[in-house]
């Protein structure tokens, strides 16, 4: 090889070589790198904490509660009470209790219509039915329910022909002495049959187990008295029934307090309304809101208030002037003295009562069920991220290898065509040495 050659080979080792430094520096600072972010991914691992598992203990409560016999109050809070030496406390008693709630229900293309079957306007304690509705549970009839105290009238021309029957019937008489009827059985006993007046199907005459014997059915007016249906005359010897009386509302006391209640949450002022049966509740409808709605065709997609109140149960609390007596330690309340107005109060003993709230603790395992998941989740990522960061710093290391041994190959001919240099040149040099 001559000088020239050998020194242009010695200069491009010498710019390989270089190169392969370079490179080398490259993939040191690519793996310092890496071992940053490996070092992060560690350092995250550890900042991490497992989630902890609820304990029952964390959702049990304690109460103190007792019972006057009727129902049990619980003592949720009490405090000292400066002004009262007698009843030091003014403590806060709860209870459960009930009370009737409203609703509307708005009904949308509901048929109604004139009720036209005259063996089924009225029942057999002359509720009166003078329409039917379709609902989901099919044909139904809606039941007139009146708030308003009004005129019975027991249907004279019916009532006339049990008086004529009664008259001619000889063995049926008065005993006014024992003040019972004699003659009457369980068989011949008569009854009104004055459909709409709520006597419909009443029989004239009751069993009387203390007289031993029979005497007039009732009927309460609107003061309150008692008013026999059948009477004796003794002026003209016949018998005479009642023909009509002064009765208050023909509604039950379940309609009064519903519509009462569905009155007051909604402001109205029907006396009249109409009730029937939809699944476990009853129904109402307003004499007005029905007018209006039978002006309407019925068949049309038209919307009808239908209302319903039920019995709710709900937590009452009070506030009541109390001694309290604790126990032996002073660590929780044992006896409740309460004022009632009475000489002496009412005293009851308290009794813990704990319990678990079974709903707040399952929410709490299902956030630590997912709690756990994310944990698990982010220990996988971090799992991943540092298995990246080892596969891409294996493989740096072997390219950096690889660098090594090309380095090392370089040095060895580098070595090898400086021989060749430093030989041309002595050979060229020291001629005539």
């Amino acid at each position: 090889m001559g000088m020239a050659a050998s020194q242009a080979r010695y200069l491009g080792l010498t710019a390989r070589k270089t190169n392969v430094e370079y490179e080398g520096q490259q993939i040191n600072q690519a793996r310092v790198a890496l071992a940053n972010q490996s070092a992060d991914a560690f350092n995250q691992y550890l900042s991490l904490q497992a989630p902890t598992p609820p304990s029952t203990e964390d959702y049990k409560s304690t109460s103190y509660v007792y019972s006057d016999g009727n129902k049990e109050y619980t003592l949720d809070d009490y405090t000292r009470n400066s002004t009262n030496n007698e009843y030091p406390y003014v403590a806060t008693i709860s209870y459960k209790d009930y009370r009737y709630e409203a609703a509307k229900n708005i009904k949308s293309g509901v048929q109604i219509k004139t009720n036209e079957d005259n063996t089924s306007r009225y029942d057999d304690v002359g509720n009166y039915y003078p329409y039917v509705i379709m609902t989901s549970g099919g044909l139904k009839t809606l039941r007139e329910v009146d708030l308003q105290a009004k005129n019975i009238n027991l249907n004279n021309t019916i009532n006339q022909t049990v008086e004529d029957n009664l008259n001619k019937q000889t063995e049926i008489k008065y005993n006014s002495e024992k003040g019972i009827w004699e003659g009457v059985t369980t068989d011949n006993n008569p009854k009104v049959d004055a459909y709409g007046t709520g006597e419909a199907n009443k029989y004239l005459f009751t069993y009387d187990s203390n007289l031993n014997g029979y005497v007039a059915a009732t009927i309460t007016n609107i003061d309150g008295k008692e008013e026999s249906l059948v009477n004796y005359n003794e002026g003209t010897g016949q018998i005479e029934l009642l023909d009509s009386y002064n009765a208050s509302a023909r509604a039950t006391d379940v309609d009064k307090l519903a519509i009462q209640t569905i009155k007051d949450k909604y402001g109205m002022a029907d006396s009249v309304f109409y009730a029937f049966e939809d699944g476990e509740n009853t129904m109402y409808i307003s004499a007005s809101d029905l007018a209006s709605y039978m002006n309407q065709d019925y068949s049309a997609v038209n919307k009808l208030n239908t209302y319903f109140a039920s019995n709710v149960e709900y937590t009452r609390k009070e506030n009541v002037n109390a001694q309290i007596t604790f126990d032996e330690s002073g660590s929780y309340p044992a006896q409740i003295l309460i004022d009632d107005d009475s000489l002496n109060g009412s005293a009851y003993e308290l009794n813990a009562v704990t319990e678990k709230d079974d709903a707040a603790y399952n929410e709490a395992m299902k956030q630590y069920e997912y709690q756990c998941m994310i944990y698990q989740q982010t220990i996988e990522e971090i799992n991943a991220k540092t298995e990246m960061i080892q596969q891409q710093d294996k493989t740096l290391e072997l390219k950096l290898r690889q660098l090594d041994t090309e380095q090392e190959a370089l040095q060895t001919e580098m070595e090898s065509v400086k021989k060749v240099i430093d030989k041309n040149i002595e050979s060229t040099f020291k001629t005539f040495q």
